[in-house]
């Protein structure tokens, strides 16, 4: 009584596998249910839900939106959201079309306090006037309530006109208390949640104690269907059920009804569903069936469930093979037992998943051969193909197969053999071999040259070093006839001025030295101090020499330019003879040099 349809499996993920249909036709059930959610939307149902950007209002509206969705379509849903004043979302109405209702419930908005007492009054006008079985009104909020003091009396009043009461507090703010007394009052269950996320569950289980239009609690004779299942094959005729819960076949070929009741509903039916089985048994394993209990047949019917249901632990017996064809695609199915004998007169049912989604293509495999099945497929697009196949014999399943290939986009992918003439082409062109490997397995026959002569290629060096002499010599002799003091005229001059110097030191340490010998005794630090104070003399006079010179010389150079009688040059001089600087450095380096041989000439030794 806790599953399918009455468990609220509707809209769930289970519903999508199961070999039956939850949704009733209207001769099975009436409007006896009718649900009001009143539903806080103060401004507190704001706060965030454990840290995230999902607040208490969005998993409430959540919540409610999945209770309504697991509703009968011949029930009744109403809602209501509140906060200073209470606001009609959905009117009390046939559950017929629930996703515009679910939609309209997840997007209350909160804002404002909280008052109980409106909404509770709003609820109750419209269950007043409701002729059904069961009414219904589910209460969540998460707060304090003004007014709370009127709420217990007003649970009395709804109550006594036949209207049930369950309430939901959330977070730990709620008035318990409060919520608390008004289900007791109300005939309903109290709920407290501190975890908001558990309230699609909460909301679930405040609506199953309405599910009782979805059960049949009246004995009623098992029909068994000539199907070949192998669950009912040979068990013979059950003893009768209790009861069991509603559904409708599904008409899908791959279902297969085995039990129903005799006003059609099915009891046991099962299917394949991709590479395992789902089996739905509408009744139950005790109290429904406790004539089964004493039956032969009780637990021979359940062991075989348990091998349909369960994973195949055998070898894939045989292969599935998929190969592709002018936009199609071929399944071949070879079959053969343990020992590798071929198995004939199976059943293959296939299964072809086409890449992008959308309805797979289901077909059933032909015998061609012995233990051999074929088929094919249209695939129109490039992609991934996965084929599953379902083999059984006699009814008894054997275990699935899965295999599968893939369809390039390009035509010259679609090609799967070799091109032997190119090949062979190829190497005649570059004078190469074909290696037939069927020939010639032997792997090192790749790299053996056999009949193939090394070649090799020389090339002379002398041109390129010729070349390389020719720019090397170039080169130097340009760099040898190109003055280099030129290119820097200032620190030439220091470098002959110090060389001038050295020179000058060295010539007067030269004498000094002839001197000792002559003389025969040692110099004395006397006499050095004074030979460095002559030097030093004797470079101040050349530089002032210099300078005097340097005169001269522009003096000269003026006069030329003005009118009057040309000045007369110095004896030994012409007038193609140097330039008035190097002029002067001459005259001074002939006066330094007759002053030292006229020391010379003086001196005693």
């Amino acid at each position: 009584p806790d599953t399918l349809g009455a468990g609220g499996w509707r809209g769930s993920a289970l519903e999508e596998i199961l070999p039956v249909k939850l949704d009733l036709p209207e001769r099975l059930v009436v409007p006896e249910a009718a649900i009001v959610f009143v539903l806080d939307a103060s401004g507190s149902m704001a706060a965030p839900v454990m840290g995230s950007s999902r607040s208490q209002q969005n998993v409430a509206n959540e919540a409610a939106a999945r209770a309504i969705e697991s509703i009968d379509r011949q029930d009744m849903v109403g809602v209501i959201a509140f906060s200073n004043q209470p606001r009609v979302v959905v009117p009390l109405t046939k559950a017929t079309d629930r996703d515009a209702y679910a939609s309209a419930t997840r997007q209350i908005s909160s804002g404002g306090g909280t008052n109980i007492a409106p909404a509770l009054e709003v609820a109750r006008e419209q269950l007043s006037g409701v002729e059904v079985k069961t009414r219904h009104i589910i209460l969540l909020s998460d707060g304090q309530s003004q007014r709370a003091d009127v709420l217990p009396s007003l649970a009395d009043e709804i109550r006594a006109e036949g209207i049930r009461i369950t309430t939901i507090a959330v977070g730990d703010g709620a008035d318990l208390e409060t919520m608390r007394e008004i289900a007791d009052r109300g005939d309903g269950a109290f709920y407290h949640v501190l975890n908001p996320t558990v309230l699609p569950a909460v909301f679930l289980k405040a609506v199953r104690v309405l599910r009782s239009p979805l059960v049949r609690e009246k004995p009623f004779d098992v029909v068994m269907r000539d199907t070949g299942s192998p669950l009912t094959e040979g068990l013979g005729r059950p003893p009768p059920l209790g009861g069991l819960v509603l559904t409708q076949e599904l008409d899908d070929p791959s279902v297969t009804t085995a039990m129903s009741a005799p006003t059609g509903e099915p009891v046991l039916a099962h299917r394949p569903v991709e590479l395992g089985h789902v089996a739905v048994f509408t009744s139950d394993a005790s109290k429904w069936a406790k004539h089964w209990l004493d039956w032969p047949g009780y637990g021979l019917f359940w062991s075989r469930a348990a091998r349909l249901l369960a994973r195949s632990t055998g070898q894939e017996m045989g292969e599935l093979r998929v190969d592709q064809g002018a936009g199609r695609v071929e399944i071949v199915y070879d079959a053969v037992d343990a020992e590798g004998k071929p198995i004939d007169l199976l059943h293959v049912p296939v299964t072809v998943y086409a890449p992008g989604g959308g309805e797979p293509t289901r077909l059933t495999l032909h015998q061609t051969g012995p233990g051999r099945y074929s088929g094919s497929a249209r695939a129109p697009r490039s992609g991934n193909y996965i084929v599953i196949a379902r083999p059984s014999a006699a009814g008894v399943p054997l275990p699935p197969l899965l295999s599968g290939t893939t369809i390039a986009g390009g035509a010259e992918y679609g090609r799967l053999a070799s091109d032997d003439r190119t090949m062979r082409r190829i190497a005649e062109v570059s004078g190469g071999r074909v290696l037939d490997p069927a020939g010639e397995p032997d792997a090192a026959a790749l790299f053996d040259r056999g009949t193939i002569t090394p070649r090799r290629t020389q090339s002379p060096l002398w041109p390129a070093l010729l070349a390389w002499t020719l720019l090397v010599f170039l080169l130097d002799v340009g760099t040898r006839r190109i003055a280099w003091d030129r290119l820097l005229p200032e620190r030439g001059f220091e470098a002959a001025r110090a060389a001038a110097d050295a020179g000058l030191s060295v010539s007067a340490l030269r004498r000094v030295k002839r001197r000792q010998k002559r003389s025969g005794h040692t110099l004395g630090e006397e006499d050095a101090e004074r030979l460095r104070l002559e030097a030093r003399r004797r470079r101040f006079e050349a530089k002032r020499a210099t300078r005097l010179a340097g005169r001269r010389g522009a003096d000269a150079s003026t006069e030329k330019k003005a009118p009057g009688p040309t000045p007369t040059s110095e004896p030994g001089e012409n007038e193609a003879g140097p330039s008035g600087l190097l002029a002067a450095k001459q005259r001074a380096r002939r006066r330094f040099e007759q002053n030292d041989d006229d020391q010379e000439r003086a001196d005693p030794a």
